[in-house]
């Protein structure tokens, strides 16, 4: 990201916004997500945020231009429509992470506070590689990730305090509570961030077990069938529904049950070498 422009890729759409105020460049980075993906170039597509009087004014070619109240506004307001936009269509999209180790696609999923965030850093941190840590596209051809940077709670570097390093300069935004929450690319980990579409080698649904241990175990496929449907929503009709099912049905099911973080990469790096 440079001072005067950030980069937002979408499945099909790579936006460049450009700033005329260096010092937005901290709200409007927490968008900024530009991994390269398998597929056709994406389509290019222009915005501009300048000044207008006493307001913050967005530009797109081929629409009237937008006024807003503050950078902020502006910021919140590509958020969601970026978001939208990365859902159009029919798609199962599976609320989850997805990681690669040694060639091999591994899935958290999770309903929230059962430590998906945390354990997906953590397994960075440890060798794998991060494609996406939210949403999850999935078809009868594999998995897609949505692409979106990690969304890193400044409270988790009390767990793992070799992020603080990596988020010293990294955009961040404050919460209602007053907490930052930082955008930091997977790249910054260590790997490359690239997305690409592939089968699944194992799917570990997660439950939160705070202050315990963490243990592992198998999930028949019937079972896992279940939990998936529980965190799948479909933007399409039962046709999408059946394709995402179907596109997870090879691969190998787990629960996992997550106390002790350094137990919980150890059953997940576990899993990933039988």
């Amino acid at each position: 990201m440079s001072a005067a422009a950030v980069f937002v890729r979408n499945p099909e759409e790579r936006y460049a916004i450009s700033l005329e105020n260096p010092e937005w460049a901290l709200p409007m980075g927490f968008l900024q997500c530009d991994p390269s993906m398998d597929g056709p170039p994406p389509r290019q597509r222009q915005l501009e945020i300048v000044s207008a009087g006493p307001f913050v004014q967005l530009r797109e070619a081929g629409a009237a231009p937008r006024n807003f109240a503050s950078i902020v506004a502006v910021q919140e307001h590509l958020h969601s429509r970026l978001f939208l936009e990365a859902l159009d269509g029919e798609r199962a999209v599976l609320h989850g992470a997805c990681l690669l180790t040694q060639g091999r696609r591994v899935l958290l999923v999770g309903p929230k506070a059962a430590g998906k965030s945390t354990l997906t850093l953590a397994l960075a941190l440890a060798g794998f590689a991060i494609e996406g840590d939210e949403n999850l596209f999935v078809t009868r051809d594999g998995v897609t990730a949505r692409p979106r940077a990690c969304r890193v709670k400044e409270s988790s570097v009390e767990v793992l305090p070799a992020l603080a390093p990596l988020l010293a300069d990294a955009p961040f935004i404050t919460d209602y509570h007053g907490r930052k929450i930082y955008n930091l690319p997977p790249d910054r980990l260590g790997a490359p961030w690239h997305i690409a579409t592939g089968k699944v080698a194992a799917v570990i649904m997660l439950h939160a077990n705070h202050g315990g241990m963490s243990s592992i175990r198998r999930l028949p496929p019937l079972l896992l069938t279940r939990a998936l449907m529980s965190e799948m929503v479909f933007t399409g009709g039962k046709a999408a529904g059946i394709a995402g099912v179907a596109g997870l049905a090879a691969a190998r099911g787990y629960d996992l049950s997550v106390g002790n973080l350094a137990a919980a990469v150890a059953c997940a790096q576990s899993v990933m070498t039988e």
